[in-house]
């Protein structure tokens, strides 16, 4: 432990002029703590001497990314797809092919069971579960289809000609209302489940807080 604390000052000394105790202690604790930064510069990018505070920052110990140029790569901040930064100007413009938030909020108010917002922005993973979701709700539906066609419109009966006798009859129109029942209990619980997952999509891209497939926020439009 003395070995490292004597290190961590000795390097304090070779890269500042008469670092004050205060700080030599700071920067003795960062390297025994890891504590992530001490200054601004302790979040640039190994290629970066100047960045704006604007844009990176020391925040509590912790390097903070505020533009879309840089994001967080661990401890500190790194250069990002989703923008490009200057160091001639010191100027973040931000990439052109960010998705819109506004479309992205229409996509899901009315297609949102088809997943199309988040296929728009690339976020595969959530929107098809969506789709899945979506077509495992009309499945019960289906069955119930088919199990009136073979109870009512397919049975011919013991005579034929398409009616059934007084027992098949009451047979099946207990089977129907058995199974009619739990299918509704399935598909009202899977629709419950999808207006959820649409109004929660729906407040997401309202306040803008979803990232797209590169991890870059959607421009914002709403």
């Amino acid at each position: 432990m003395a070995g490292l604390i004597s290190i961590a000052i000795a390097v304090c000394v070779l890269n500042s002029v008469e670092p004050s105790p205060v700080m030599r202690s700071l920067q003795a604790a960062r390297a025994i703590a890891f504590i992530p930064c001490l200054k601004n510069s302790d979040c640039y990018p190994t290629a970066l001497v100047a960045v704006p505070s604007d844009y990176i920052k020391c925040e509590s110990y912790n390097c903070i990314c505020s533009s879309n140029c840089f994001k967080l790569n661990g401890f500190i901040c790194d250069f990002s797809v989703c923008g490009q930064y200057s160091n001639a100007t010191n100027i973040c413009t931000t990439a052109s092919d960010l998705k819109d938030q506004k479309t992205a909020f229409l996509l899901s108010l009315f297609l949102s069971s088809t997943g199309a917002a988040n296929f728009y922005i690339g976020r595969n993973d959530l929107a098809i579960s969506q789709l899945v979701m979506t077509v495992v709700m009309l499945v019960p539906v289906v069955v119930f289809a088919i199990i009136c066609c073979r109870y009512l419109f397919c049975n011919t009966g013991r005579g034929g000609g398409g009616h059934m006798g007084g027992l098949d009859a009451i047979g099946s129109v207990l089977i129907m209302m058995i199974s009619g029942v739990v299918i509704l209990i399935i598909t009202v619980i899977l629709a419950l489940i999808t207006i959820s997952w649409w109004i929660a999509d729906l407040v997401v891209f309202v306040n803008n807080e979803r990232t797209d497939g590169s991890g870059c926020p959607l421009t914002a439009s709403l």
